[in-house]
């Protein structure tokens, strides 16, 4: 039996689970690469290579959620509605509908975009704008808005997004202290594949000049 809202999974080659981070098991027969992760109360939606698929709680059992438009899965996040989840792939980000035999149809909302913009990495609900959705992409951040506002390129939050911001990879929200401590707020946080490459290239003492080597 699995229980999505205590137990520690680990996302690799399918879902390992174990109750106390000691000993694990993988759940169900299913070996793919998984990318993506969304824990909910009643089910584990899970993103793979190869597509979507959800899990319910007290099961093993892989469901498929994925069409034949929707694949390699690299960001998920939830919605409303059926199967209430976000796709977001190298392709773009898609919502799904649950047709009345079960079967989910996926629609893109990318199509419009360049392909750089396209390759999304990373998908978060705006949290001050219902329907606002905050896209990492190979391009940078971009926001998209269900209510029919389309895609914005501009910056989507008052604060600014570093040019080192593209190829975004990873994208969190803010992380709101306890009232007891210090009532400050931390931006949106971001990172980046060239901000890592500059982070390696500083090693110590590689900005010392080097003596001169006489020949001798």
């Amino acid at each position: 039996m699995s229980d999505w809202g205590r137990d520690w999974l680990i996302a690799s080659h399918g879902i390992w689970r174990s109750a106390d981070g000691v000993d694990w098991e993988r759940t169900g027969a299913f070996g793919y690469p998984v990318k993506a992760v969304l824990r909910q109360p009643h089910r584990l939606v899970v993103g793979a290579m190869w597509g979507l698929f959800e899990v319910l709680t007290g099961s093993a059992r892989f469901t498929q959620l994925h069409d034949e438009t929707l694949t390699e899965i690299l960001a998920l996040a939830p919605t409303s509605g059926d199967p209430g989840v976000v796709a977001a792939s190298p392709y773009g980000i898609a919502w799904g509908q649950r047709g009345d035999l079960g079967a989910t149809r996926w629609t893109s909302r990318s199509d419009s975009l360049s392909i750089n913009e396209r390759f999304s990495n990373a998908i978060l609900a705006d949290p001050t704008s219902p329907g606002r959705w905050l896209v990492g992409t190979e391009a940078g951040v971009l926001a998209y808005g269900e209510d029919g506002n389309g895609w914005e390129r501009n910056q989507p939050h008052r604060h600014a997004v570093p040019r080192s911001a593209a190829r975004l990879r990873p994208l969190l929200g803010r992380y709101r202290r306890p009232r007891s401590l210090a009532q400050r707020r931390r931006p949106l946080l971001v990172a980046s594949r060239q901000r890592t490459r500059r982070r390696r290239r500083l090693r110590p003492g590689a900005g010392r000049a080097r003596p001169p080597v006489g020949r001798h």
